[in-house]
């Protein structure tokens, strides 16, 4: 069995680092950062609904969602950015892939 108070260890550990009390810009700033974290998971859902689900099977709710097209186009805009290597190594594990 465990501890129950083995819970408990790591946020103090933590607590030992941080400021006692958190103030509200660091409930704000972490909320910001959760909602780009969101906004990231519904761009990454979007491309690959788009790449990998054929547009007739797509659920209606998907296919009529305004918001849709703006996540494509943050994908898309985030997929031409990419560095050269990346592209590079990209190309070469498709052609490893295909043989």
């Amino acid at each position: 069995m465990t501890d129950p108070g083995s819970g408990a260890r790591p946020g103090s550990a933590v607590a030992a680092f941080v400021a006692p009390v958190v103030s509200l810009r660091d409930r704000l700033a972490g909320a910001t950062l959760g909602a780009g974290r969101i906004g990231l998971g519904a761009v990454l859902l979007v491309l690959v609904f788009e790449g990998i689900v054929p547009v007739h099977l797509q659920p209606q709710a998907f296919t009529r969602s305004r918001l849709r097209p703006v996540l494509s186009r943050a994908g898309a805009a985030g997929l031409t950015t990419r560095p050269p290597e990346i592209e590079a190594l990209i190309d070469t594990l498709a052609r490893e892939d295909r043989s």
